[in-house]
């Protein structure tokens, strides 16, 4: 492994579980476009490397900043799709800093094909379903009534808590199903 190779995975595991600071927001907009940039250039063969820089990329914006967010989320929501688990799974932690109801659905999508193929696929339900739960420095919501996703979310919760997943799966299904909408309430289906 080179030092590149280990400076990303640093920074991975440090900037995740914060938003990046205001201070020096120039500079980290400026690295967080090269680090875009050069995930870009990166060869499609090379997914670890990929992966790092689109997850690193996304740790380094801020939702308040609209147009590097909406690049970051434009190279994110394909990746959900992408057949290399590294750069599903580096897709999944860093789309949770960006909730939408593009992102969940995308992500909601995502867990219910994971979910057909549990046992092949537990790293990417497992990371979905964290995703769809986040509730730290942007928390994620449950679709409101007449939202175009409501009906896939609410069976992927029903699937999740009803099924015979592990305990582990099921409580964080449950944690999703407890989540409030962005009127602040928790859905009918539920109550």
């Amino acid at each position: 492994m080179c030092s590149s190779d280990l400076c990303l995975g640093q920074l991975q595991r440090t900037l995740a579980e914060a938003l990046p600071s205001e201070d020096a927001a120039p500079a980290r907009v400026a690295f967080a476009r090269a680090m875009l940039q050069r995930y870009r250039a990166t060869l499609a063969a090379d997914t670890a490397t990929r992966a790092a820089l689109l997850e690193v990329s996304a740790y380094l914006c801020r939702p308040s900043e609209t147009e590097l967010a909406a690049e970051v989320v434009a190279e994110l929501v394909p990746m959900l799709a992408c057949p290399s688990q590294d750069l599903q799974l580096a897709a999944l932690r860093g789309i949770r800093r960006f909730p939408s109801q593009e992102t969940r659905s995308a992500v909601t999508q995502v867990a219910a094909e994971a979910l057909l193929q549990a046992e092949a696929r537990t790293a990417v339900l497992t990371q979905a379903l964290q995703t769809l739960s986040w509730s730290k420095d942007t928390p994620w919501r449950a679709p409101h009534d007449g939202a175009v996703d409501k009906a896939s979310w609410l069976q992927l919760v029903r699937d999740v808590c009803g099924g015979s997943l592990p305990k582990e799966r099921r409580t964080e299904g449950l944690a999703i199903a407890l989540l409030l909408d962005r009127d602040n309430r928790r859905s009918e289906e539920h109550t």
